[in-house]
C-alpha cells in the first residue's frame, strides 16, 4: 500500500473536481479526505470493507485510513477535498480520528448535515468558474464543513483510541499490498510473499487479515478482477489474453473467480456495461 503525502509545504488544503476516475489504488495519508459525489457512483474500499457511494452522498476518510477508489461507470464525477493539521489546527486530531459506523453519509436526509450541501455546491461553482475570491470562499466553506461533520458525527462515532499495535501490524505487511497493486499480474503466492515479509505463512496470513479485514488471496483476486474489468471494457482483447494479463494461467480459473466477485461471466459483464453506457448517452 502506498503512503501518500498529499499536502506539501504550507499548503493547508486541496479541493478538486475529479471526472472519470477509473482506479485509485490502495493508499493512506495523514490528511482527512472527503469525497462528495456529484453524479454517478464510486466503489470504495475503506479499511478492508467495500462500500458504494452514490450521487449526493459523502465519503468520509479519516486520517491514516487505508482506502482505494474505483468506478466503471462511463460518466461520474466527485468533489475531492483534503485537509491536514495545518488547516484544522488543534481540531485536526478530533476530526481525523472520527470513525462513523457508516463512512458513506447520506447528507441530504441527515438532519445535522443538510447545511453542508450548499457549501459543497458553492465550492463546486467556484472550481468551475474561479474568481480572485474563490480560494477564500473555498477555505471558509471547508472549515464550516469540517465543523458541521464533527458536530454531527462525534456523538455517534466509535471514538476508541487508535490501536497502536494494529497500526504497527498494518505497516509491517503494507509491502504485500504494494505487491498486489503493482505486481498483481505476476505469479504471487502466499508462500513467496510471506517469505519476503519475513513471516511464516501462518503468521503472515493472520497479521494480514487482522490488519486489512481480508486475506491476501482475496485482495489479490479482487485487484486482478478490477483490472480485468477495465481491460474488458476499454480494449478488444479476447478473454483468454486478459486472463493472462492479470495473472491467471487458466482462463477457466479466471472465469470462475470473475463470476464469484462480479456475479456474472466476463462476457455478460461487457455486454451489461456497454448497454448501460448506451442508455446513459
Amino acid at each position: 500500500m502506498i503512503y501518500q503525502p498529499l499536502l506539501t509545504g504550507d499548503k493547508a488544503y486541496s479541493a478538486s473536481i475529479i471526472k472519470r476516475c477509473s482506479f485509485f489504488s490502495l493508499h493512506r495519508h495523514v490528511e482527512i479526505e472527503l469525497m462528495y459525489i456529484i453524479d454517478g457512483q464510486l466503489d470504495i474500499v475503506l479499511e478492508g470493507k467495500n462500500y458504494t457511494a452514490k450521487e449526493g452522498e459523502l465519503v468520509f476518510v479519516g486520517s491514516r485510513m487505508s482506502h482505494s477508489v474505483s468506478s466503471h461507470q462511463s460518466e461520474h464525477s466527485f468533489l475531492l477535498i483534503e485537509f491536514g493539521p495545518v488547516f484544522a489546527g488543534g481540531h485536526f486530531d478530533s476530526i481525523g480520528t472520527l470513525s462513523p459506523s457508516e463512512p458513506i453519509l447520506n447528507i441530504d436526509t441527515h438532519s445535522q448535515m443538510k447545511d453542508i450541501i450548499p457549501l459543497f455546491q458553492e465550492i463546486i461553482a467556484e472550481k468551475n468558474t474561479p474568481t480572485d475570491e474563490s480560494e477564500l470562499i473555498i477555505s471558509g466553506n471547508i472549515s464550516k464543513i469540517a465543523a458541521y461533520l464533527y458536530r454531527a458525527l462525534a456523538e455517534k462515532s466509535d471514538n476508541a483510541p487508535v490501536n497502536n499495535v494494529n497500526m504497527k501490524s498494518k505497516m509491517s505487511v503494507e509491502k504485500a499490498l504494494d505487491l498486489i497493486t503493482y505486481h498483481y499480474s505476476e505469479a504471487l503466492t502466499v508462500e513467496s510473499v510471506s517469505e519476503l515479509m519475513g513471516y511464516s505463512v501462518s503468521n503472515f496470513c493472520r497479521i494480514f487479515k487482522n490488519a486489512f479485514g481480508k486475506s491476501f488471496h482475496v485482495l489479490l483476486n479482487e485487484a486482478r478482477i478490477k483490472n480485468a474489468c477495465s481491460m474488458l471494457y476499454d480494449t478488444d482483447l479476447p478473454i483468454y489474453r486478459i486472463a493472462r494479463e492479470v495473472g491467471f494461467s487458466e482462463v477457466k480459473t479466471f472465469c470462475r473467480v470473475f463470476k464469484s466477485i462480479k456475479g456474472c461471466t466476463p462476457s455478460s459483464y461487457v455486454a451489461k456495461k456497454r448497454e448501460q453506457a448506451k442508455n446513459e448517452n
